[in-house]
């Protein structure tokens, strides 16, 4: 059973309400109408004609989950401060001297859904056409929880002669991976979800330039046009462009590479993080005395 908010500002049970708070929705929009609600009420007793029906689940649901949400909703906005990741073995990354192999894109990253593998494989098949000598090699295993989207990762892989020029290597150990970021010309990153991911912040340390999609997770780590390329997530040919751009221009690759190298020195080491994150919490606790 689903729930709306009702113009009598309440947490409201049954298919009838629900009907009527879409029909608000799709006039006034979700977001007005949560805006116009100075108060929010506690839920009142479950709707007549729906006892019985799985309102006390409903309830719990309301009361634990949905409004804590509609009360934060309702709070001023205030600004995000964020403590980055420490990348492991920083100081290695960092003293890597480049070697990068010419066409030698790096993906690292289990193979799933979220991660961009179908994207990456198709929008290397349009590099192809402009970069013959391009290679995307993929430092991530296959896991049983994403087997299906698996085995369709190696299929398309294998299709149209990809599997030439599309490698798997499977789990790499620490040292060779950082010889995976150490001969690679361009990192890429074409993720549709994550929060703050480690092997972006390694590239950077390692002086990879980057081409990423342009979510959430990424807009703290990769500026366009300065450390690398955003893209929009999905957008293959702008994905392909890109990953072109880069490799067609070693300049610009090392000039984006030693920058994303410097940013990642101000805030990727242990030490860096251990200090924004004390920081952090100092500024959230009452003053001790």
């Amino acid at each position: 059973m689903e729930v709306g908010v009702s113009e009598h500002r309440q947490i409201v049970y049954g298919d009838h309400q629900r009907y009527r708070a879409r029909r608000r929705q799709r006039r006034t929009g979700a977001v007005e109408e949560v805006d116009r609600l100075p108060v929010i009420d506690r839920p009142g007793p479950p709707h007549p004609g729906h006892e019985g029906r799985g309102e006390p689940v409903v309830r719990e649901v309301v009361e634990q989950q949905l409004w804590p949400l509609l009360e934060l909703a309702q709070r001023p906005q205030q600004a995000a401060a964020v403590a980055a990741n420490a990348v492991r073995d920083s100081g290695r990354l960092a003293h890597l001297e480049p070697d990068p192999q010419p066409g030698k894109v790096l993906m690292v990253g289990s193979v799933q859904k979220r991660k961009g593998m179908l994207e990456a494989i198709e929008a290397m098949q349009v590099v192809r056409q402009r970069v013959p000598h391009a290679e995307l090699y993929v430092a991530g295993g296959f896991t049983p929880a994403y087997e299906a989207y698996g085995d369709l990762v190696q299929r398309r892989g294998a299709e149209n002669g990809a599997g030439e020029y599309v490698h798997f290597l499977g789990h790499l150990g620490h040292d060779a991976l950082l010889e995976a970021y150490r001969t690679s010309q361009i990192f890429l990153f074409p993720s549709s979800l994550e929060a703050s991911p480690v092997a972006l912040a390694e590239a950077m340390t390692a002086a990879l330039p980057a081409v990423v999609t342009d979510i959430g997770g990424t807009e703290h780590l990769i500026e366009d046009g300065v450390t690398g390329y955003r893209v929009p997530v999905g957008d293959i040919e702008t994905l392909a462009e890109r990953i072109v751009r880069l490799l067609e221009d070693p300049p610009a690759c090392r000039h984006f590479g030693r920058r994303g190298r410097e940013i990642a020195l101000t805030r990727f080491t242990a030490e860096r993080a251990a200090n924004k994150t004390y920081d952090l919490y100092r500024a959230m606790l009452p003053a001790v005395p």
